[in-house]
């Protein structure tokens, strides 16, 4: 490598919060190394076409680059990180804070880039990406070399697209936890990630657990009972609701001898699957019943034969005993309109900028001519190159799952209460808080019980459009957040904990979180011995639901390269600490505490200084009169903190002006030396896994 060839390194995956950095943000040391560039950059066509096709406006991002005068190299990097930035915020991401290029000292950039536990990885290797095909962008007069330079160009080209794809393989498939951690977000309710698609939601006593749309609250047996369509059959039927008369079958003979006791036609689907896979509806001969059975053995599972009942499918989305969403459903299928022929029809429909495959974030699903179009083609008395009439409608699709490329509409308003109130029994019987339960009926608007219904299904980890924060309002208590006092200049944490229990002060005493280097307390009880560090510890007391307050007595200035697993500060206290006579380690503490308050007042609503225990212990009583309205008020980040982040949407933020060095005082830490641009790094797979796996160095104590 020339010795001015520049060159980018991941320095790290920052771990917590920190003025304008939020978890899983990664820090990148550009060095120039003298290498001068005074051009301003221009997209290579490879590349511009690349984001056309994303639909990511390249006019927008360069637009955005020309209001502030930058040298050359901030130009460059920011153009880098903004094209990350777009391609995750596309994938339905929720990013924290924009992305940045800070000029530190003589030829070294730091380079911060917002991204999540999910796409950390791939976007690292993009922006390394990006920032090579940017700088080796071939001349118009291309000689041999040039073209060596374009044929390096595709490289880089199918690497970003590689690297989307990981990203998007990443990501969960299911729209509901990102569609709750944006509902969080929007609310100030804070998370944290556990595993999966597990997170937190808010702090202490305040939180609450989901995976996707399964809460704490949720029955195991009642999960386990509506994945077994036979038992939520049984369970149905006997709290006295409507259900289809089903029957288990081992073989496809044995699946056709059901079929006929329980009359034609009939509804063969698996008795343990979801998401209307191999659900096969309206069957009226054996060679159908017999078809659809082997398909189903061959996916593994077992036979479930129902008599068949006509009607429109309605899912009502229901959250402790009240229905928050109805929707119609209708099978996939397409439109005719009399000139074109059903496979051209199907091609077009598959072409629609809002369908595409699960996890790709659009709105509806495409639709195969497989096994089930084509049988229902043969029942419509059509075949792939019929031209059906104008207005005509065609269904390839049996079941009505949206999943399946079903199509939807809302009829919330029309519902008849009766109905509310079947969906609401449903859920009840299989003692589910969320759920989503599919009846069959010929008129929503009408009472079930004058027109009657079936309950084809009871869902207990439902796919849910919308309704996110509502939920999120009732299964947590305010915003989700606890007071968090933070003090400097404290030892040991035992001493107040002994005070406090000793003059039995503060009315939430026994929900009192305290952590210290000696140790974590809950009320009288002791948690733990000396935590790993400060990050763990509050973390520890951020999972336990009896904190209704913490107190976190700082002990090192880890935090300023780790951060902490909280957003902001209800108070930060600083206690003089005493020593005998003014000596080289008064100083340096004395220096610490100034370093870590500079960081953390931007997180912090209030400060006090304390000149003893006692004082501070009288603060922390003095709070207690307020604290239900601490628990149910939620702080308002552009008043507490001006670089407050801000929710990406792409494009544009929606905080327009964030000021452009929000960092301020939180890297302490040395740049280390860089290799190579075009040398990704390879993160370990334990750090993916654990969010935990970074340490700080000795050199950070």
């Amino acid at each position: 490598m020339s010795p001015n060839t520049p060159s980018l390194k991941l320095l790290r995956r920052h771990r917590g919060y920190l003025p304008g950095i939020a978890p899983d943000t990664l820090l990148f040391r550009l060095d120039t190394n003298g290498h001068n560039k005074t051009e301003q950059p221009d997209l290579p066509e490879e590349l511009s076409n690349w984001l056309n096709n994303l639909e990511i406006s390249e006019t927008e991002i360069l637009n955005s680059l020309k209001l502030i005068s930058r040298d050359s190299w901030e130009t460059i990097s920011l153009l880098a990180l903004k094209i990350v930035t777009e391609v995750q915020a596309g994938l339905r991401l929720t990013l924290h804070h924009p992305p940045q290029c800070l000029r530190r000292e003589g030829d070294t950039y730091l380079l911060v880039l917002p991204s999540s536990i999910y796409t950390w990885q791939p976007a690292t290797r993009m922006l390394h990406a990006c920032l090579g095909l940017l700088l080796d962008k071939p001349q118009p007069e291309q000689t041999e070399t040039d073209r060596g330079a374009d044929r390096e160009n595709e490289k880089g080209i199918d690497l970003l697209i590689q690297c989307r794809n990981e990203m998007q393989a990443r990501i969960p498939p299911n729209a509901n936890t990102l569609s709750f951690l944006s509902a969080a977000h929007d609310l100030d309710i804070p998370t944290r990630y556990v595993a999966g698609t597990l997170h937190h939601y808010g702090w202490g006593h305040s939180s609450a657990l989901m995976d996707s749309s399964l809460t704490h609250a949720t029955s195991a047996i009642g999960c386990n009972a509506a994945r077994d369509k036979l038992v939520a059959k049984k369970l149905l039927y006997d709290a006295g609701l409507p259900v289809a008369a089903g029957l288990t079958a081992s073989s496809a003979s044995q699946a056709w001898s059901l079929a006929q006791k329980l009359g034609l036609p009939t509804v063969v689907k698996p008795q343990s699957a979801d998401g209307g896979l191999e659900v096969h509806v309206k069957l009226f001969n054996q060679d159908e019943v017999e078809a659809a059975a082997e398909a189903i053995i061959k996916s593994d599972h077992p036979i479930l034969v129902e008599r068949y009942h006509s009607g429109i499918d309605y899912r009502l989305q229901v959250y402790r005993g009240r229905v928050f969403r109805c929707i119609e459903r209708r099978p996939g299928g397409l439109t005719g309109d009399g000139k074109s022929t059903i496979s051209k029809l199907l091609e077009e429909l598959n072409r629609q900028p809002d369908r595409g495959p699960k996890g790709s974030g659009k709105r509806k699903r495409p639709i195969a001519f497989d096994m089930e179009a084509k049988r229902l083609l043969t029942q419509q008395g059509l075949s792939i190159n019929s031209v059906p009439e104008k207005d005509q409608f065609i269904a390839l699709r049996s079941a009505a799952n949206v999943s399946r490329g079903g199509e939807m509409k809302e009829v919330m308003n029309i519902t008849h209460p009766d109905n509310f109130a079947l969906a609401a029994r449903a859920a009840e019987a299989l003692r589910l808080d969320l759920a989503g339960v599919d009846i069959l009926m010929s008129d929503i608007s009408s009472s079930w019980l004058d027109v009657g219904a079936i309950i084809c299904e009871v869902n207990a980890q439902p796919q849910i459009a919308s309704g996110h924060g509502a939920i999120l309002q009732e299964l947590i208590r305010g915003n989700g957040r606890i007071p968090v006092d933070v003090v400097l200049g404290l030892d040991r944490i035992e001493p107040l904990q002994k005070a406090i229990a000793k003059h039995q002060r503060l009315s939430t005493a026994s929900g009192l979180g305290l952590a210290g280097r000696d140790g974590v307390f809950v009320g009288n009880q002791r948690f733990s011995g000396p935590p790993l560090d400060q990050f763990q510890a509050v973390s520890m007391l951020l999972s336990c639901t009896r904190v209704d307050r913490l107190v976190l007595a700082l002990w090192d200035t880890s935090i300023l390269s780790d951060g902490l697993p909280i957003d902001r500060i209800n108070r930060l206290a600083t206690v003089s600490p005493t020593f005998r006579g003014r000596n080289a380690a008064h100083d340096q503490r004395l220096h610490q505490i100034d370093k870590i308050t500079a960081t953390l007042a931007p997180m912090s609503e209030s400060r006090s200084n304390i000149a003893k225990v006692e004082d501070l212990l009288e603060l922390l009583d003095n709070d207690c009169e307020d604290n239900e309205r601490r628990k149910n008020s939620a702080l308002t980040p552009a008043t507490l903190h001006p670089t407050s982040p801000n929710i990406y949407t792409g494009g544009a933020w929606q905080n327009a002006g964030t000021p452009r060095e929000v960092i301020s005082l939180a890297m302490h830490w040395t740049l280390p030396s860089a290799s190579s641009i075009h040398t990704s790094p390879k993160p370990t797979r334990e750090a993916f896994i654990s969010p935990y796996s970074v340490r700080r160095s000795s050199a950070q104590n």
